[in-house]
């Protein structure tokens, strides 16, 4: 399957260490306050955790394909570079969102200052409590099913597949085996 990512353009590394990703999330709620990321409903100025964005719903979570979305040329803030970052360090990289020293390196990585991370990342109850209203609200809004994994096209940013929850390896081969006929398989 690792091969057949590579093909598309994508480096999947799955030994990755998992574990709790509330700081990144609360990491993320702090970049988007101080460098952009949107607005929350209803909240001037606030940004909305990252999760604020998923897709899907409570039911089980699954594989579709959905319409073109904004080209991937777009301007992206602060909160969405920094995500992309963690992305890729997580999911072709190896390395775990849960660990305090990626998401310092991270913010670093995207503009943001170290020590003001830092102490983001090592104060548990920062953003704490936005960050899970955030995910209560979207739960009351039938939206429970993250991770989202998006796969569009690089030159256009046209979405070829979403993932919606957590999935298996080979769940995610019928995925990138499906692309190239441009259908989607439920898993």
């Amino acid at each position: 399957m690792s091969a057949r990512a590579v093909e598309l353009g994508a480096a999947i590394d799955w030994d990755v260490t998992l574990g709790n990703t509330l700081t990144s999330h609360r990491v993320l709620y702090w970049a988007g306050l101080v460098g952009g990321g949107g607005s929350s409903a209803g909240t001037a100025g606030a940004s909305p955790s990252p999760v604020e964005t998923a897709k899907g719903g409570c039911g089980p979570p699954g594989i579709s394909t959905s319409t073109p979305t904004t080209p991937a040329s777009a301007q992206l803030t602060v909160q969405e570079r920094l995500a992309r970052v963690l992305a890729e360090g997580h999911f072709t990289k190896g390395r775990s969102a849960a660990d305090p020293e990626v998401l310092v390196s991270a913010c670093v990585a995207v503009g943001l200052d170290e020590e003001d991370a830092r102490r983001v990342v090592e104060t548990p109850d920062r953003f704490r409590d936005e960050v899970l209203s955030t995910i209560d609200s979207l739960h009351r809004r039938g939206i429970c099913s993250i991770p989202v994994f998006i796969f569009t096209l690089a030159s256009t940013g046209e979405v070829l597949a979403e993932v919606h929850g957590a999935r298996t390896e080979e769940d995610y081969s019928k995925v990138l085996r499906a692309i190239p006929r441009g259908r989607s398989i439920p898993v």
